[in-house]
């Protein structure tokens, strides 16, 4: 991902993680899912302003 988009995802990690918060995601079929960020925020510089991590994501019961 490019700098901004990091900085997009920090800011976002740094919204719903730190208050424990459970977020909406649409999986590739388009359909809604409550979950929690679980892993801590680690995504690496790979190239001049491009960095590369994971995002490991639970799902919250209905």
């Amino acid at each position: 991902i490019s700098q901004s988009d990091r900085d997009n995802a920090q800011n976002f990690f740094d919204t719903v993680k730190k208050s424990f918060s459970a977020f909406e995601f649409e999986d590739r079929n388009a359909n809604l899912h409550t979950v929690r960020w679980m892993n801590s925020f680690n995504f690496q510089l790979v190239l001049f302003g491009k960095y590369s991590g994971s995002i490991d994501l639970r799902k919250e019961p209905a």
